[in-house]
């Protein structure tokens, strides 16, 4: 079984207009023991509920996260949520895992793109 850590949560975030959608690029090293997601929690402005109590959901990635071979072999990897409610503020959580203790994953970098 492999360990779940948050290793990285942003602030929030407050878009102009609302969105529902997310698509997030992150620049990774992850081996096949190592494994990184990555997750959104969303509101919207006006809503009765805070934002801190919303449920986290996890962004889809269509490709395997396991490429890296040699040390600092970084690959982007594409994760996406389409179809949630509308929101315009929002904030993301990164879990990194292993199975083996002496390898991690690495994330060197993330860009996000909000769509209607």
């Amino acid at each position: 079984s492999q360990s779940r850590y948050s290793r990285y949560l942003t602030k929030k975030i407050v878009l102009k207009e609302p969105s529902t959608a997310i698509k997030l690029t992150s620049y990774i090293y992850s081996t096949p023991e190592t494994d990184v997601d990555w997750y959104v929690r969303t509101s919207l402005s006006g809503d009765s509920s805070r934002h801190e109590d919303n449920q986290w959901k996890l962004l889809s990635c269509a490709t395997e996260r396991n490429k890296s071979s040699k040390p600092n072999q970084f690959f982007d990897y594409e994760f996406v949520l389409t179809d949630i409610q509308p929101f315009d503020t929002y904030d993301l959580k990164c879990v990194m895992s292993s199975s083996n203790p002496a390898k991690t994953p690495y994330v060197k970098n993330y860009r996000v793109v909000v769509a209607t």
